[in-house]
């Protein structure tokens, strides 16, 4: 990790059931370590894999680079279509939205 940018990571955004027991989603944050006089962009990454496959690791590096720029950047979970019918993983998305709306006034970003 650059010292030019702070993560925090494993975040749980939300809880779903898988196999009656509890499955918590998980975002990795990138900020940049200094903090600037204004309220920085933030982005979302939504991993590729045809909602099939992948993980939110798969955006870290560009997460990073956007931090080291002045973004704030989310990489997300979502449930993946083997473990959870369409739409879900649409609704695991949008839950992470709101919880990155959320907590913008914590982390310092718009």
């Amino acid at each position: 990790m650059p010292v030019s940018v702070r993560a925090v990571t494993n975040v749980t955004y939300a809880r779903r059931e898988r196999d009656a027991r509890p499955h918590d989603l998980k975002l990795d944050l990138y900020l940049p370590a200094a903090a600037g006089p204004a309220l920085r962009p933030a982005i979302v990454f939504v991993h590729g894999g045809g909602w099939r496959a992948g993980v939110r690791t798969n955006f870290a590096p560009m997460a990073i680079r956007m931090a080291e720029r002045g973004y704030a950047a989310a990489t997300i979970d979502y449930r993946l279509a083997s473990e959870a019918r369409y739409p879900a993983a649409i609704h695991d998305v949008k839950a992470a939205v709101r919880w990155v709306r959320a907590n913008a006034d914590k982390y310092h970003y718009n």
